[in-house]
């Protein structure tokens, strides 16, 4: 029996022949600041992220002259560095973030322990005065950019100075000293007021900022007696995200240490900045990154998600991929209810998420998956069951996947065929079956299911027809000059629509990408030939011809 499905397998998958072609990585994210926007390049933890969230087609891009050490604002308001930030802005096309991690040194450089309330908000107007600017510059270099402010978190300067061998010796000890020697209450108070500072900033211009205070005690807890006063404890996940406990600096297991005898005062481990901008994920860039997004199904679970192997096992405790040496080959199986879709509307784009639990044998490299679908279910009914491995579905492709998922509690995002769309069910159930491309022995992955906190995710963004502007034609859209023999073309007649636009020569390659509100063409790179400018959005796409002489 094992044989016979093992070859239906096979016979299934060389019956495909898909043509799918995957987003090729595009830098959205440039991170400019001081030693915390330098510690996370380092560190790659934005990068780490985008895979931990499947958003491996999105790059960061950042540098030692972008991502300076000690920088305070005025070092980011300088001349040269705004030139070469606006150099790697337009050396960067897809760029639609900039990832801004300044203010800390200013603070620490300005304020004192000593300073009554009104002394101490007229040094942080200084600061958020300048950042204010600096954002209006940067703005200035591309209007529709999306500015990102994640903050910082507690620093631990009384403990690790007072418990150095030589306090006076510790690298941040004129730090420390300088500001008075403030406490944890005192110093985090301060922190706190700050980072209502940045979110004030981020109303006047609308972006956003994420404060992160306190997420290292929530993280790591204080399990061990604090070496200096309050001399407390308290567990891991018992405080609130953001604020912490006051009282408290973030735990020393959260900070760098150097030469392993020297303890960092205010900057985080590697681990440490992966937690933190993990949560910037959370609350930022994800939701960014989906934001197109309509609707959100979650999966059903209640045994309608698992796994069914070539030998009739099934593992209703796992959406199940992969190949078992003692069980065989896994499908995975997954159930939504997209009911909520208006039966009117026509969708556009769908992603399927997948939460990486566990793994068996060796993770195999992919960027595909065989996906198939069903309007309604596959099987007898929506609950799993053997039959669910051979049941006819509506469609069937391989399907472009983003993440590694190279650990667990990695996520797995895959892209769904435009094909699919139509059988994404309007009035009642989908589901979805995944296998492996090619199956390693022994490897399997295990995801979540809807019986889960991370729960499989179907993202999908539709449209209605009906509300499309009825005066809109394709004849009303100009390129001029055309034909040119010009470095710019410009393009008259979008109204206020926004389009994602590329060009493509006679080969069907993209030679040109621009961003959502163009209205002009940089076709300098272009040869004389033919070409086509392909015009995109939720609403319509088309497309129109250019000849380069």
């Amino acid at each position: 029996m094992k044989k016979i499905l093992f070859l239906a397998f096979l016979l299934s998958f060389s019956s495909i022949h898909s043509q799918v072609t995957c987003d090729s990585a595009k830098t959205k994210i440039i991170l400019i600041g001081d030693s915390w926007a330098n510690f996370a390049f380092n560190f790659n933890s934005i990068p780490d992220n985008l895979d931990r969230y499947g958003f491996t087609n999105v790059k960061m891009y950042s540098s030692g002259t972008l991502s300076v050490s000690g920088a305070i604002t005025d070092d980011l308001l300088d001349a040269t560095y705004l030139s070469n930030l606006q150099s790697e802005i337009n050396a960067h096309p897809d760029v639609e973030i900039i990832t801004i991690s300044i203010g800390g040194n200013d603070i620490m450089a300005m304020w004192h322990k000593s300073m009554d309330s009104l002394q101490t908000d007229s040094v942080l107007n200084i600061v958020f005065t300048k950042i204010d600017s600096l954002i209006t510059l940067i703005k200035a270099f591309k209007p529709n950019l999306e500015i990102h402010l994640p903050g910082y978190d507690y620093g631990n300067f009384e403990e690790v100075i007072n418990t150095f061998s030589v306090p006076t010796a510790h690298p941040f000890y004129n730090r420390w000293n300088g500001m008075g020697k403030p406490t944890f209450l005192e110093l985090n108070t301060v922190l706190n007021y700050a980072a209502k500072k940045f979110d004030k900033i981020g109303m006047k211009y609308q972006i956003t900022s994420v404060n992160a205070l306190g997420l290292m005690q929530y993280v790591y807890g204080q399990p061990v007696a604090l070496a200096v006063a309050p001399f407390g404890t308290y567990a891991p996940r018992t405080v609130t995200v953001p604020g912490g406990n006051l009282n408290y600096p973030s735990p020393r297991a959260a900070m760098r240490v150097y030469f392993s005898v020297i303890t960092d005062c205010f900057h985080l481990s590697e681990e440490g900045f992966d937690h933190f901008y993990s949560y910037q994920f959370k609350e930022y860039y994800w939701k960014y990154l989906r934001q197109k997004v309509n609707a959100t199904f979650y999966s059903a679970g209640g045994g309608k998600d698992g796994g069914v192997s070539s030998t009739a096992t099934l593992t209703g405790g796992n959406v199940t991929i992969g190949n078992s040496t003692a069980t065989g080959i896994y499908k995975g199986i997954t159930s939504f209810n997209t009911a909520a879709i208006p039966s009117g509307n026509t969708i556009f784009s769908s992603d399927l998420h997948l939460y990486r639990d566990n793994l068996t044998g060796t993770l195999p490299v992919f960027n595909k998956v065989i996906l198939e679908i069903k309007t309604g279910n596959f099987g007898s009914s929506t609950a799993l069951e053997f039959s669910d491995y051979t049941s006819v579905a509506d469609k069937k492709d391989t399907a472009c996947v983003y993440g590694t998922v190279a650990e667990n509690g990695y996520w797995l995002r895959i892209r769904l065929p435009k094909t699919f769309h139509s059988s994404i069910n309007k009035s009642g159930i989908t589901q979805f079956r995944i296998s492996m491309l090619d199956t390693t022995d022994g490897s399997v992955i295990y995801y979540s299911t809807g019986d889960s906190v991370n729960k499989p995710m179907l993202d999908v963004e539709y449209y209605n027809p009906a509300s499309l502007d009825e005066t809109f034609s394709i004849a009303d859209i100009k390129l001029y000059p055309n034909p040119t023999n010009g470095n710019v073309i410009s393009i008259e007649g979008l109204k206020n629509e926004k389009y994602e636009v590329s060009i493509i020569d006679i080969a069907g390659r993209v030679v040109v990408t621009s961003e959502m509100n163009v209205r002009q063409l940089d076709v300098s790179s272009l040869n004389n030939g033919t070409y086509f400018v392909i015009f995109r959005n939720k609403n319509r796409s088309f497309s129109k011809k250019l000849i380069k002489q």
